[in-house]
């Protein structure tokens, strides 16, 4: 989906994706979204139009609008993901554990009893994605650049940005951190390799003050991050058992379609065997395919 979309028509997918999200977490988990936004009633009104040109009859999630601090680049890579640091202050004000998940997630099961356990102790948890940075990157590169941010900071650990869990205190604790950081990012984020919210928490917790011990979840079948159409580190295969989530940012025309959820894993198992490049090719195919439809 490289195709340049109109406000209307990436207000459309975010819906799309949330829609589905939602679903399965209603499904699986008995739970309900909440979509964090800082223009609520406009998201309200697309989402209206999208349940009618969709001939859905139920909305499943919540919009809820909070406040967006000025401040971020708007040249960074991932600005708009950037954005979510703000849902950081917003769970900080709750009485209970929150869990932050990107919309491009798929939720296809039920979470397993030790890791109820886990959020049940007030641990937080985290997605560590260090064996999955470039190989081309490096990690001596990473480790000076959360150096840049976060002088002092210990071993070097990358997290991804489409999964924490966590109490109101770590939250709280973890968007203090990312702000302080704040005048620096922007100082220096055009040379840094990643722009975005994911170098601003694994500074943060990259810090010996970080506070609470995180949790890692990528062995507990939580969550999984499949590109599908990249090569190196960032392509862990599919095999089963499969979490619980399916993070796939390089899938989001399979996500926005009308493809069942079951319908989509398959064919991401499938994509999974094959070279990137042509994951890519096939994506792009049936991308044009389903927006035809």
């Amino acid at each position: 989906m490289r195709r340049r979309l109109s406000v209307g028509q990436r207000h459309a997918h975010y819906l799309a994706m949330a829609h589905r999200l939602a679903g399965g977490l209603e499904t699986h988990w008995g739970r309900t979204l909440r979509l964090l936004t800082n223009s609520a009633s406009r998201l309200e009104t697309a989402y209206g139009q999208w349940l009618d040109d969709s001939r859905e009859r139920k909305r499943r999630f919540e919009i809820i609008e909070i406040e967006f601090s000025p401040g971020l680049p708007t040249t960074a890579t991932f600005h708009a993901a950037s954005n979510k640091i703000h849902a950081f202050r917003w769970f900080a004000q709750q009485c209970h554990p929150s869990m932050l998940l990107d919309l491009d997630v798929i939720c296809r099961g039920p979470l397993v009893p030790s890791v109820h356990e886990l959020i049940d102790r007030g641990l937080p948890l985290v997605l560590d994605l260090t064996d999955q940075v470039p190989i081309e990157v490096g990690s001596e590169r990473m480790v000076d650049e959360l150096a840049q941010l976060a002088p002092g900071c210990g071993a070097f650990r990358w997290f991804g940005g489409e999964f924490i869990c966590a109490g109101p205190a770590f939250f709280g604790e973890l968007y203090e951190c990312v702000h302080q950081m704040l005048p620096e990012y922007r100082r220096i984020h055009d040379s840094l390799f990643h722009q975005g919210d994911e170098v601003l928490v694994s500074a943060a917790l990259a810090q010996p003050h970080a506070g609470h011990q995180a949790c890692d979840v990528s062995t507990l079948g939580v969550i999984q991050r499949q590109w599908l159409i990249v090569s190196g580190g960032d392509c862990k295969r599919l095999r089963p058992p499969l979490p619980a989530l399916l993070h796939l940012p390089g899938a989001k025309a399979l996500l926005v379609s009308k493809l069942s959820d079951e319908s989509i894993v398959r064919l991401c198992r499938l994509l999974d065997q094959t070279p990137a490049p042509l994951s890519r090719k096939v994506l792009r195919i049936l991308a044009v395919l389903l927006r035809s439809r």
